[in-house]
């Protein structure tokens, strides 16, 4: 696979501002740092680890086999080389680090071979190491034993106490296995556990490895290694990496100086001098630039860098004026750009660690134009996607946003090795080489992970019963948007006359009962006007889903009736009178009733006693408006059942409206989090006063016309990463297996065989004949067939596979049957054979009593003697019945049976053995 991640000479081009770094995974070349006059180092608490055994555990967590290759690689490698190795007694030295990664290398990928190298830089696996020993020393570490067996309990340092110690393991109980253990391949089931200790780069560990691999190999021990290192004076404690100290210096003593009598410092200008861009014209410890590149032009890019490395070197603190900080921060990233690409991160890393030892020459980098539009740029897209505001600090890795508040290099090593899986996983599926192509996929997405889509609610078909901006009953609140950011009690809707929340519900009018999936429209409609009675901040709308035929009527279809009868009192009167409406009429109906349109129009006539009933609700009502567009729209917003809830054009899942107290809780929670948006956005003036607040919420990248569930749907597909260990358990609990059937029930097969063939070809055919005979003969064996054809599965293959499926499924299906358990071996080819052309015997040769005639019996040249599962007929007791000779021949083999067991069971009498009873 080629290298997906090599970016680096792109890096500092890509995005960098002054409030912003957006890093890219690639190799990045390293020139020295001017040194700190103050270095400080971190150790841990416990001795160094080498670098062989942290590798193997980085193998390990790739794939358990490549751990057990890495072992014997390293066993069985040269002698002379491993006592070259074992002279440095830390194993953390460069001689080791090449043989680790040398040997790995086999069994990596370029970009896992990288990442081996970070963690072996970060000593990412030592605790790992650290904790194995912790568990040894916990079992109990013999004397002067630097390798060491725990067989159930009792520990030997000899090889040859290893098979003794087996004898007598059955009666100890298993020591405790933990998940991170590494089993020798094939031996996880064996009933022995044994536990081998040490350092497996050492030259004694090789006799006891050889002798667990030969009893794990014949399946006598379950061998797991450990890693074990003996307590040395000469390894030093671990240093680690990926942390960082701060000196925070404070001078307490303040000191009143005039400032007015300050001069200026030499070369610093002043506010009136050009500002910024003239101290580019003034010298650089001494050299004027400008005057050298006009002397000798043909040197320019040799002056640049000597310019930058003056500038780079100057250590000297000196008071700054106010106007020289304002593009402080641009020349700080101008001046990581003008490094180049190999030297940007370095340079990046200095400036920041040291910045005001910067400060003075930073302040005389001009910053291009470019520079200034691409970080404005960049500002405002990263704002507009609320990922980070001008002044904050972010990281992205291939997309993926880390928090900088908890972010460290281990965060950072956790998101490089998925992000390579994935990569690597595109690459072996896809056959994506170039990395131009796999670049495709890790291009950033600043968009929120969670992003939901909603559609566009300034639609006609809502009718909204409140207005928050309009209606009187809000006249009191409060207008601006600035009350958002007004403190309130935890919980408490903060009172604005502004549509921030809108909630839509898409209903079925006449739905009374909740379902076992959600609430009913019934119960969502009487919480909406609870919400409207106590003057909660939320706008409500409905949408009545009905019938979009033409010839439909109010006077038979309740749910018709009702859309009807809001919108006459929402014409009368207002929307809010027709909601209440509505819930009057659910409580006449009750819980356990049923809504007729009866109900209703007799409840509107007792309302409006000048109601014509026929000029509302008979097909040609003029109060029908809006019932197509409410059809079109409960086709766009994606939903499969009614009713549906929107907040703000988002949908709410079905799980959020499951009952009436899980609806209230998460559509307040939503709200809660969406006004802390709406307070962000107030803050940094996206949302100001005068401007439409739908218009706001309905001009978002969110907004889609039409909601697709299958294509905008949240789930994503789960993939499985099998070891070769573990592809056996997969394909095992797919296959499906042939076998023979007895009239013992629950008949457990103790032999599985997997036939694997190519059943184009006549061997393989052969191959699966003899299988499927031998199943048949033998009870206790199980057949499953594996097409393995050289290419693409030809005709005979695919012809076998379906009419096993088929066979399989009408077999299941039959099996349900009670009456057909007796005769299922008959009733299956019988009910298959017009499916699946299945060659049968000539009907006199197997003439049933089930499926034929008396008159055939005459013909039949062999007689079945099934079950018949209406009658429930003993066998013999039909075959006398059936066959008219079967009770001479039945009669002449019981005489047979019982002048044989007469024969046999009468006593021979021997003399001096006789009895009298007295």
């Amino acid at each position: 696979m080629a290298n997906p991640l090599n970016l680096a000479p792109q890096f500092c081009n890509v995005l960098l501002s002054s409030f912003f770094v957006i890093f890219v995974l690639g190799p990045v070349s390293v020139t020295p740092l001017q040194d700190k006059p103050i270095t400080a180092s971190i150790d841990a608490k416990w001795k160094s680890t080498p670098y062989l055994l942290e590798t193997s555990e980085f193998l390990s967590r790739e794939d358990g086999e490549f751990f057990w290759k890495f072992v014997e690689e390293v066993v069985n490698e040269d002698p002379d080389e491993k006592k070259e190795r074992e002279k440095f007694t830390s194993g953390d030295n460069s001689l080791a680090f090449d043989s680790a990664i040398r040997i790995a290398s086999q069994y990596l990928s370029k970009e896992k071979v990288a990442l081996l190298k970070y963690a072996l830089a970060l000593r990412f696996h030592s605790p790992a190491i650290e904790m194995k020993y912790q568990i040894a020393n916990e079992t109990g570490i013999p004397a002067n034993c630097d390798t060491f067996v725990d067989i159930h309990g009792e520990v030997t340092c000899a090889v040859d106490s290893i098979y003794s110690l087996l004898k007598e393991a059955d009666g100890r109980s298993k020591p405790n296995v933990y998940q991170f253990d590494n089993h020798y391949p094939g031996s996880d089931n064996a009933p022995i556990t044994a536990i081998l200790y040490g350092d497996f780069s050492a030259t004694k560990f090789v006799s006891f490895h050889s002798a667990l691999k030969a009893l794990a190999s014949q399946n006598k021990v379950d061998y797991i290694l450990r890693h074990f290192l003996p307590i040395s004076p000469q390894r030093r404690q671990v240093r680690l990496s990926g942390y960082g100290a701060e000196l925070a210096i404070k001078s307490t003593e303040y000191k009143a100086e005039d400032d007015s009598k300050v001069s200026a410092a030499p070369g610093s200008g002043s506010a009136t001098d050009g500002g910024a861009d003239s101290q580019d014209e003034g010298d650089v410890q001494g050299f004027l630039f400008n005057k050298l590149n006009t002397l000798h032009p043909e040197l320019k890019a040799q002056l640049k860098e000597y310019k930058q490395h003056l500038l780079s070197s100057t250590r000297e603190l000196e008071p700054l004026k106010v106007w020289q900080l304002q593009d402080l921060s641009y020349q700080a990233g101008q001046r990581v750009i003008a490094a180049g690409p190999a030297d940007c991160l370095n340079v990046l890393q200095d400036v920041s660690q040291d910045f005001p030892s910067h400060a003075r020459s930073l302040v005389k980098t001009k910053v291009a134009d470019d520079f200034r539009q691409e970080v404005t740029q960049n500002q405002r897209m990263l704002r507009d996607h609320g990922t980070a505001e001008p002044g904050d600090s972010a990281f992205y890795l291939n997309g993926i946003q880390l928090e900088v508040d908890v972010l460290d290099m281990f965060n950072v090593f956790d998101t490089l090795r998925h992000e390579i899986h994935q990569m690597e996983g595109i690459s072996s599926i896809t056959g994506l080489k170039e990395s131009g192509d796999i670049r495709r996929f890790i291009e950033l997405e600043l968009g929120a992970k969670d992003t939901e889509y909603a559609v566009d609610i300034r639609d006609s078909a809502v009718l909204w019963v409140n207005d928050l901006e309009k209606d009187t009953r809000y006249r009191e609140w409060s207008h601006s948007v600035h009350d958002l950011l007004r403190p309130t009690f935890p919980g408490m809707l903060r009172q604005v006359a502004r549509n921030f929340h809108n909630l839509v519900l898409v209903v079925n009018a006449s739905q009374i009962q909740p379902t076992r999936e959600h609430t009913s429209s019934r119960n969502l409609l009487r919480m909406a006007e609870s919400l409207l009675v106590h003057s909660t901040p939320i706008r409500i709308g409905i949408v009545f889903v009905t019938k979009d035929g033409e010839d439909v009527s109010g006077m038979d279809d309740p749910n018709v009736a009702m859309m009807r009868a809001f919108n006459y009192i929402s014409r009368n009167k207002d929307a809010a009178t027709a909601l209440s409406f509505m819930t009057d009429v659910y409580s006449r109906v009750g819980d356990a009733g049923t809504l007729t349109a009866d109900v209703v129009i007799d409840m509107l006539k007792k309302k409006y006693r000048d109601l014509l009933v026929s000029d509302v609700f008979d097909d040609d009502s003029e109060y029908d408006d809006g019932r197509i567009l409410a059809m079109d729209f409960y086709r766009r917003i994606g939903v499969k059942e009614l009713p549906a809830v929107l907040y703000n054009g988002i949908p709410l899942s079905t799980d959020e409206i499951a009952d009436d107290n899980v609806f209230e809780e998460s559509f307040f929670a939503r709200i809660a989090k969406k006004t802390q948006t709406f307070q962000r956005d107030v803050y940094h003036g996206r949302l100001q006063e005068g401007q439409d607040v739908t218009e706001y919420l309905m001009t978002g990248s969110h907004i889609l016309s039409r909601l697709n569930s299958r294509i905008l749907s949240k789930a994503k597909p789960t993939y499985a990463r099998l070891l070769a260990g573990s592809l056996g358990d997969s394909l095992a609990s797919a296959l499906h297996y042939v076998a023979r059937r007895d009239d013992i029930a629950d008949t457990i097969q103790q032999l599985t065989v997997w036939t694997v063939g190519d059943f184009d070809a006549p061997e393989g055919r052969q191959l699966a004949l003899n299988a499927l005979q031998h199943a048949r003969d033998d009870p206790d064996v199980r057949i499953s067939l594996i097409a393995n054809s050289k290419q693409i599965p030809g005709p005979v293959t695919i012809a076998a596979i379906t009419a096993l499926n088929r066979l399989r499924g009408q077999y299941q299906g039959l099996s349900q049957d009670p009456n057909s358990l007796s005769n299922l071996d008959q009733d299956l080819p019988n009910n298959m054979i017009h499916q699946v052309p299945i060659k049968s015997l000539p009907q006199e040769w197997l003439w049933c009593e089930t499926w034929c005639d008396d008159a055939s019996k005459k013909k039949a040249k062999t007689i079945d003697l099934c079950n018949n599962p209406m009658t429930k007929e003993p066998k013999l007791q039909a075959a006398q019945r059936i066959v008219s000779e079967w009770k001479g021949y039945d009669d002449e083999v019981r005489q047979v049976m019982e002048d044989w067991e007469k024969q046999t069971e009468e006593p021979k009498k021997k003399p001096g053995h006789e009895h009298t009873d007295l």
